[in-house]
Formats: C-alpha cells, structure tokens, sequence
C-alpha cells in the first residue's frame, strides 16, 4: 500500500498513490461524499488556463494520476516515484469487484447505460446495480443535476459512479448532494460495454495511449492532443528549468 501525499501539478493537487491505498479510502468514506477522480493532463492544463475548472478540481478529494504523464511529472519535478498510475477503467473494475464482493448497491450515470449493465451483469453476476441514469448525451445543466440528485434522493445506494468527458463529470461530482463515495471514471463505461477499444497495453505503458484513443476520435479529441497535450508537456518543462536554476543558484 502507498501514499506520498499531495504533490502539485501546475495548479492541481493530485495524490500520488497506489489502487489498494486509493479503495481502501474509498471504503472507510461509504456514508460521506467523497470525490475520487483520476484525470489526466487534459483536465489539469485546462484548470491551468481557467479559473472556474480550477474551481471544479479544486472540490475533488483524492485527484489521483491516470495519465502516464502526470505520474511521470512527479517524478520529474518532487522525485515521486510511483510504479503505476490509477487507471479510470482499471479502478472501476477493481471497484465493481470489492462491491460485488461486499454486496454493495452502485449507481452509474453516464450514456448506452443499458448496454453497459448488460455486460457488467455477465462479468459481476452479483453485483447489485441499484439504479443507473442515462443522459443520453445531454449537457451538463441546472435542469439535469436537479433530475439527477432526485433521483439519487430516493435510490439506496453505497458509491456513485460517472462515465462521462473531462471535465463534465467532475463538475456534475461536485455538484450531487448524496453523501457517498462519487468516483469519476471517464471512458471507463464504453471500454467495459465494448463501445470503444481500449490501447493495447504496450501504447498504455509508454504513454502513446493518446494516439491509439486520436486515431479513432480524431474529430472529437484532436484539441484534447493535439494542442492541450504539447501544451501540458511545455508548462511542466518551465517548471522543471525553474526548479533546476534556483538549484544552480542556491
């Protein structure tokens, strides 16, 4: 099990940590709300660059590392080093096995939620899915995240799971009044319902997942790598050279 603390990433904390330390929080907290959310570079540059996201981060409780290069920017700039990152759909299967396990109650919001259960059914054939909500592709609004907290009013449930883009899901997270664990997984659901392809292991490894996820979305995600990515890696470089001079200089 392994904690180093919190450690910031241009203007984000994210908690360098292993899975059995970050599931073993999770579990103490099932009657508080309690935000996990493991992003990658794209969320924390556009934090970097506006306010109201930095905002939006700032109310997530454990920010852990999805990216291989923010676990590699730990390294680089507090000499952290972690043997893996949190991977979003990794750590949703962990989870959904210790529920299973437990016989705990989950809710997913996210979309092809019909789908999604389907198939979780087939590989957890006792994990117990209290409710799910299906936005189906709506925005983020007043309107949903009113529907959405009527509903998880009235659903007995032990952790609250959303699967969708960065950073819609960590403002919806902030936003829910339920006392429970919210963990946001991102592309988790489609990669567990088959919808998408997950990298292969090679690509996820030495960091060229971007690429594999480019060449298939590349209308929705050319921004995401094309520009917020090389953005990412250039900020983290001045940090670096700052840290490196006022070394020399000491």
């Amino acid at each position: 099990m392994v904690y180093f603390g919190k450690f910031n990433i241009l203007k984000t904390k994210v908690t360098a940590c292993d899975y059995d330390w970050l599931i073993k929080e999770i579990f103490k907290k099932l009657n508080k709300k309690f935000i996990v959310a493991p992003v990658a570079s794209h969320p924390i540059t556009l934090a970097y660059l506006e306010k109201n996201i930095q905002k939006i981060l700032d109310k997530i409780d454990v920010v852990v590392p999805d990216s291989q290069y923010i676990r590699w920017s730990l390294k680089l700039l507090y000499d952290v080093k972690l043997e893996d990152r949190i991977y979003g759909p990794e750590l949703f299967l962990r989870l959904l096995k210790k529920t299973e396990k437990k016989n705990l109650k989950v809710f997913l919001i996210g979309n092809n939620l019909t789908f999604l259960v389907k198939k979780l059914k087939n590989n957890f054939p006792k994990l117990r899915v209290s409710d799910f909500l299906d936005l189906k592709f709506k925005k983020i609004n007043g309107e949903i995240i009113l529907d959405i907290n009527n509903k998880l009013s009235k659903s007995k449930i032990d952790i609250i799971f959303i699967g969708i883009g960065s950073p819609n899901q960590h403002k919806l997270a902030a936003a829910i009044k339920k006392r429970k664990p919210i963990i946001c997984v991102g592309a988790a659901f489609d990669f567990a319902a088959g919808i998408k392809k997950q990298a292969p292991k090679l690509m996820q490894k030495t960091g060229l997942e971007w690429l594999f996820r480019f060449i298939y979305e590349p209308k929705k995600l050319w921004k995401r790598y094309l520009i917020n990515g090389p953005l990412f890696i250039l900020i983290i470089f001045i940090y670096l050279m700052k840290i490196k001079l006022k070394k020399l200089f000491q």
